[in-house]
């Protein structure tokens, strides 16, 4: 969500990990400190989303970005233990972002880079 001298570098993050963004004196955080990253991303135009009921309402050809999804307080589920009624899969969210980007690109010739880690699946 930095402020970079040459401008935003993520332009889409879905996954787990709310408590990092959230400042140490608010219940549920895991920072070490005040900052609270989620104010931060909103202020800096970033939409964001917390519920798989938000997630499903994306519509993946006209949703602008930056979006930000934080789906759990911390890690994501095992796929085995995931209740996809509160949580989407990594195969979700990778089709939707990549759906997303796409239409994002589609009059440019820059194209995107897009990274999908699946440490507990």
């Amino acid at each position: 969500i930095g402020d970079y001298p040459l401008g935003r570098r993520v332009d889409l993050m879905l996954g787990g990990g709310r408590c990092y963004f959230l400042p140490n004196n608010t219940e549920g955080s895991c920072r070490p400190d005040t900052r609270d990253a989620l104010s931060e991303a909103q202020k800096a135009g970033f939409h964001y989303l917390s519920t798989r009921e938000e997630f499903d309402k994306l519509d993946n050809t006209s949703h602008s970005i930056p979006l930000l999804g934080l789906f759990t307080l911390d890690h994501m589920s095992y796929e085995i233990d995931r209740d996809a009624t509160k949580e989407p899969s990594l195969g979700e969210m990778s089709e939707k972002a990549l759906k997303i980007l796409e239409a994002q690109t589609a009059n440019s010739d820059k194209g995107f880079f897009l990274m999908i880690e699946g440490s507990r699946i």
